[in-house]
């Protein structure tokens, strides 16, 4: 997966294979303007949008339950700001949902891709 995101308002999107695309964006749960999760979409050009994964952040950092809070015209953490290694951890989950849509070599010889 390069690092070829293109973003449209909040949201941001990556290039998977065979037209596929990721599409990734902040959402909340259920308090405005308290994003404490990150929705996860693959989206085929063809046939819309066929997953969706909300990752909260409660559940990829062991507990915690920081979010990001859009006061004012600014958009910080709180409840605990995520260390590198915390954000390596999440960037994994967005690399292992993406993975999943990733052409199989095995699956294009046999004409079964997306």
């Amino acid at each position: 997966m390069e690092d070829s995101a293109r973003y449209v308002g909040r949201a941001a999107y990556l290039e998977l294979d065979s037209g596929l695309h990721a599409k990734l964006q902040f959402v909340t749960q259920g308090i405005a303007d308290r994003y404490g999760a990150l929705q996860l979409s693959a989206i085929s050009r063809t046939r819309g949008e066929i997953d969706r994964v909300t990752v909260r952040f409660e559940d990829v950092w062991g507990g915690q339950a920081p979010y990001l809070w859009r006061c004012d015209g600014k958009t910080e953490w709180y409840g605990a700001v995520p260390t590198p290694g915390e954000m390596e951890i999440l960037a994994r989950q967005i690399e292992t949902f993406c993975a999943l849509y990733e052409q199989d070599p095995r699956q294009e010889m046999c004409g079964m891709g997306y």
